[in-house]
């Protein structure tokens, strides 16, 4: 049977369901230090991500193994796993870049936010020294928060 079929690789999938876990908890934490009411919203959004992720993953593994029946298509009896996987793994770094954000969100001051949730996470977003956002000004900076949080207010 595991030459007929190809699954995706388990400790990713297993990463990626312990990382939602943790993005749930850091969320919630943020939600109660910042004093925000968790509503059935915030739930239900989170039910939607896991709906949405496992059926990306179902569908990837099942494209992939009906087209590893077909004996003329080298390219994916060669890279399916690598295709596959890299589905997870893109998942994976949504929901670590999620964490790091709300661990930023709850406390942005501490020395190891300071000095590792935020390098880390202007790394994992490729947020570098020379970005343009890190070169505005003040004034410029408010304006382009201000209308971050007013589309996280119309998505909610």
């Amino acid at each position: 049977m595991n030459q007929i079929f190809i699954y995706p690789d388990w400790i990713l999938f297993i990463a990626l369901t312990f990382l939602m876990a943790i993005d749930f908890v850091t969320g919630f934490a943020k939600a109660k230090f910042l004093k925000v009411n968790r509503s059935s919203e915030a739930f239900r959004k989170t039910v939607k991500k896991i709906i949405q992720y496992c059926s990306a993953i179902i569908v990837v593994v099942m494209l992939l193994n009906l087209m590893r029946f077909d004996q003329s298509n080298q390219f994916f009896k060669d890279y399916s796993n690598w295709l596959q996987n890299g589905v997870i793994i893109l998942m994976v770094y949504i929901e670590l870049t999620s964490i790091l954000e709300n661990a930023i969100a709850i406390d942005k001051t501490s020395t190891f936010s300071k000095v590792f949730i935020i390098p880390f996470h202007r790394l994992l977003t490729l947020q570098l020294k020379n970005n343009p956002m890190y070169t505005l000004s003040n004034e410029q900076q408010k304006v382009v928060e201000e209308k971050k949080l007013k589309r996280q207010k119309e998505i909610l």
